[in-house]
Formats: structure tokens, sequence, C-alpha cells
């Protein structure tokens, strides 16, 4: 009887120490492997100006292109991120104002539109690089020229810091 209820013990901690273990994600990349995501981004801001509440909503909207370049023995994953398509559309005091990488060449002609087009640009032409952990963190992130330049060619992109950062991009 003593074995018996020995053995169940074992088998129920072995049970419990198993399904703990199958609870830890990990992402398990292989070489070569093309990677396709859609991400969505929904900001709502709100600010005060003479007592009265100013919302200003932006929505985008990114097709990411994933490439595995080398993938190490311990899992981390060399990776290549392109975007390959953007779309912004922003609701503030200026109007509704609707932006697509793929459809507008020339952009909106209006103020909030011309600044919102060139910062959807900058977004279609990002390209970094970087190693992924299997946990998802982002190491080593670097951000292609060509971005970095996009990035600062935005108007007003100097007073908000430095956008094209890498930094900015480990999430």
């Amino acid at each position: 009887m003593l074995r018996q209820r020995t053995f169940l013990a074992i088998v129920i901690t072995a049970g419990f120490a198993s399904a703990t273990h199958a609870q830890t994600m990990k992402y398990q990349f292989k070489e070569g492997d093309k990677l396709h995501y859609v991400m969505e981004q929904k900001t709502k801001s709100t600010m005060t100006l003479a007592g009265s509440d100013i919302v200003m909503k932006v929505d985008a909207t990114l097709r990411l292109s994933w490439q595995v370049v080398k993938v190490e023995p311990n899992g981390n994953a060399q990776v290549k991120v392109k975007v390959v398509h953007s779309k912004m559309a922003m609701d503030s005091l200026l109007g509704i104002v609707e932006v697509d990488s793929s459809k507008d060449k020339d952009g909106p002609s209006d103020i909030a539109g011309k600044m919102l087009g060139q910062m959807n640009k900058a977004i279609a032409s990002m390209e970094i690089t970087g190693i992924m952990l299997p946990t998802g963190e982002m190491k080593d992130v670097k951000v292609s020229e060509e971005t970095t330049k996009a990035m600062r060619g935005i108007p007003g992109a100097a007073d908000l810091g430095d956008l094209a950062h890498p930094d900015n991009f480990k999430d």
C-alpha cells in the first residue's frame, strides 16, 4: 500500500512538473523561414487646452515580412524585418486623414495629411535587423540607413527625439 501511494505521489508530481513546464512559451525559428505578420496599433491621445479636452486618434496597420537569416544552437535567431505595407488614419482637430503606402504616391495636400503621409512613407520603407531570443526579446537591433533617412525627413522629427534610434524598434 505504501509503494502504491509513493508511486502515485511521484506520478502526480511529475504530471504537475510537466504541466508547468509546458506553459513556458518560446519562439522556435528555422533558418530560411519567411514569416508574415499584420500589426495593428490604435492610439488615442487627449490633451486639455484652455479648459477643453482635445482628442486625437491614430490607427496604423502594418504588414511585416520577416526573414530568418540564421539560427544559433541556443535558439537565438538573426532576423530581417521589412514593412511591406503601411496604412494610417488620423482623426484630430484638423479633420480625418487617411494614407496608404500602396495607393497614395503623392499623398494628401493639406498640412495634417502631408505630415501623416511623410510619416507613413517613412514607416512603409522601414527595414531593421536584429537578434530575436526564444523569449521574444530583441537584441542588437540595427535600423537601415534608408529608414533612418526617411524618419529624419519627417517634418518636426527633430522635436521628437531620435525616431530612428534602434531602441525604438525593440518592442
